[in-house]
């Protein structure tokens, strides 16, 4: 990382930290995203007796979502042979063997059929969070050693910490859509700003879909262009009040 950037570290925004930031705060990153997943997770616990979560297709059972954070976690890190070389390694090279040998059958989401995870012999809830935690204590311990905190050393770091902040936004949405209580300032309704105006976009080509190197999930690919006219889009998410007026 640069000298430039390393000074402007401490007053960045999250969002630029988890793509750039240094080792130290990837570290305490991946930390306080565990922790946060765990605790939407004993929400979860507190309120579904059995973590039954109806099936459908914006959902998926809690518990499977949290050994699958784990495993994407080492899928993607610990397991990883070619983790530092970055955008430049395969993504879909051979991985080291799981500690729990039918990992990949039960949380490999590419493979493993959404409907079918309402019915998979996943292990309990106490057997999960041990695994993830042993998980986690690797992928810190793989950061803590690496020779130099370069971008292609981290990317795959920063891939997994991305990840499992975008299953958390997940699982807060779901608890949203159950009615389940999750008890942190953070994640509650904010008061929005006036609307911005809108932002004016002129007629052109737009690449749409994953670069042909590093990982891409496979509802980003393949990659191509696509022929846009003039529009204008809001610069905030659509609002209750302002969409009910539509609808009646």
């Amino acid at each position: 990382m640069h000298a430039a950037s390393l000074a402007r570290e401490p007053a960045a925004a999250p969002s630029w930290l988890a793509r750039c930031g240094s080792r130290a705060w990837l570290a305490q990153a991946l930390r306080d995203s565990r922790a946060d997943t765990l605790s939407t997770f004993a929400a979860y616990e507190r309120a579904l007796p059995g973590l039954v979560v109806p099936q459908r297709e914006e959902l998926n059972p809690p518990l499977w979502e949290l050994g699958h954070v784990g495993w994407f976690q080492g899928y993607q890190v610990t397991r990883n042979p070619a983790r530092t070389r970055g955008q430049r390694a395969d993504s879909e090279a051979p991985r080291s063997a799981p500690h729990r040998p039918d990992a990949d059958a039960l949380y490999h989401s590419g493979l493993v059929a959404h409907a079918s995870r309402w019915s998979l012999p996943l292990p309990d809830a106490h057997t999960t969070r041990q695994e993830v935690a042993a998980q986690l204590d690797e992928t810190l311990a793989l950061l803590d050693a690496l020779p130099a905190a370069t971008d292609d050393a981290l990317y795959f770091f920063r891939l997994a910490l991305l990840h499992e902040d975008m299953h958390h936004e997940a699982a807060l949405y779901m608890a949203q859509g159950l009615g389940v209580a999750v008890d942190d300032a953070r994640w509650q309704p904010a008061t929005l700003p006036p609307p911005a105006p809108p932002l004016r976009l002129a007629a052109g080509d737009w690449h749409l879909g994953g670069a042909p190197e590093g990982f891409a999930f496979d509802n980003e690919l393949p990659a191509h262009r696509v022929a846009l006219r003039a529009f204008e889009i809001d610069t905030q998410v659509l609002r209750w009040a302002e969409y009910l007026p539509f609808v009646e």
